[in-house]
């Protein structure tokens, strides 16, 4: 999916999760929230089964932390009273993916955007946590799924993000960790590059060379 030798680019679209900041992907985040809330190798699935109800929504208008009424009743145990699942849960778990840092400040921010399934109040508590890159403070184009009521991997999200742009598709590229998201872009005719959450350091190297000649990099 990634091209040896693009085309000119004129804008980038970065995912946040497993691209900007270090999530849970590709690492055993996961693990530890269902130790945190109790579970056994016998109750997982419980969790699971409940999460693949609410997943649908979890990026659009569902808040997660009104799933801690249905895992209590479900037999988990938060560790304290005002345990938040998305604050104590998932954001404190996260860290700055600082290999990104270097290449990020050296993009022209008015040349750089976000595409981001996020959790409805996600990205206040990232940004307070400091996790994103400093230089992204002055991007303006951030495209929040739970602000906009699109997600990926739909291909609407992509088609409002391209209308910010005055680029033509061939132009803009894509940054993301999961290759189902790069399928709708790739319709549209954008280039996409396929970023690997566990070698951040090599996804980091290849990106920054594609992106040596392109009008997005600070001259």
């Amino acid at each position: 999916m990634t091209p040896s030798r693009p085309l000119q680019i004129k804008y980038v679209f970065f995912d946040i999760g497993g691209v900007l900041i270090n999530d849970f992907s590709g690492n055993g985040g996961h693990d530890e929230l269902l130790e945190e809330l109790g579970a056994t190798p016998s109750t997982r699935h419980k969790f699971e089964n409940i999460w693949s109800v609410w997943e649908p929504w979890a990026c659009l208008n569902a808040d997660v932390d009104d799933l801690l009424p249905i895992l209590t009743a479900t037999g988990f145990n938060p560790p304290h009273p005002t345990y938040s699942l998305l604050d104590h849960g998932l954001v404190k778990r996260f860290r700055p993916n600082h290999s990104i840092w270097p290449l990020v400040d050296g993009l022209q921010p008015h040349r750089c955007g976000i595409i981001s399934n996020m959790y409805p109040r996600m990205r206040n508590l990232i940004q307070e946590q400091t996790l994103l890159p400093p230089a992204i403070a002055k991007w303006f184009n951030i495209l929040d799924s739970s602000e906009l009521g699109l997600q990926k991997p739909n291909i609407d999200i992509f088609e409002y993000a391209a209308a910010t742009v005055s680029y033509s598709p061939s132009e803009i590229l894509f940054v993301d960790n999961m290759a189902d998201n790069l399928i709708a872009p790739q319709t549209l005719g954008w280039q996409v590059f396929h970023y690997d959450s566990t070698d951040h350091r090599s996804s980091v190297a290849q990106l920054s060379r594609i992106l040596e000649d392109s009008s997005v990099v600070i001259q």
